[in-house]
């Protein structure tokens, strides 16, 4: 077996500058305008359209007044729209984004689903909601659960568009060392 290695320019591995913090940050951004690009539009993570919302829960969002009653997640904007993300630094190339805090509990419930349960008024004698027939008052609640619907996390498109960007941008620098 023959083979052959050969390379047609010196360079300097002191030249390469690996620190990627903007490149990472940039990235941050895209995943960020992805994210509510696709609430809007009502897709997971994976491009697929999120599972309908059941009538009563359109019923109860009507009540509330909502805009869109029938739009899964963005009712209020707050799983939309992220806090301001850690950008990465120079001695921290780690760029965090992450649901507001207010919804990280109720997030996580709609990203992995949840068994059907029991809801019972806290403070109030009776729970309130508005169904289909009208206003209820009731003890207690038996919850469907709720479908998984993921909506938090990097979809596989930007993935993609990140991965060849960093190579594309390590590229540029291995070859101008």
């Amino acid at each position: 077996m023959k083979f052959s290695f050969g390379m047609k320019k010196n360079f300097d591995l002191g030249k390469i500058n690996l620190e990627l913090s903007e490149e990472i940050n940039d990235i941050a951004g895209m995943i960020v305008k992805d994210h509510k690009d696709r609430l809007d539009s009502g897709m997971d993570i994976h491009g697929k359209p999120f599972k309908k919302l059941r009538p009563n829960t359109i019923a109860q969002k009507s009540a509330k007044g909502y805009k869109d009653p029938r739009k899964i997640l963005v009712a209020t904007g707050t799983m939309q729209k992220f806090p301001p993300f850690k950008k990465a630094t120079p001695a921290s190339q780690q760029a965090i984004i992450k649901p507001a805090k207010s919804r990280m509990k109720i997030g996580a419930y709609h990203q992995e689903g949840t068994k059907p349960y029991t809801i019972r008024p806290k403070s109030a004698k009776k729970l309130v909601f508005t169904t289909l027939s009208g206003k209820v008052f009731t003890d207690k609640v038996n919850h469907p659960g709720l479908d998984k619907r993921e909506w938090y996390g990097v979809s596989d498109k930007i993935a993609d568009k990140g991965f060849k960007f960093i190579v594309k941008e390590i590229d540029r620098r291995l070859k101008s060392a």
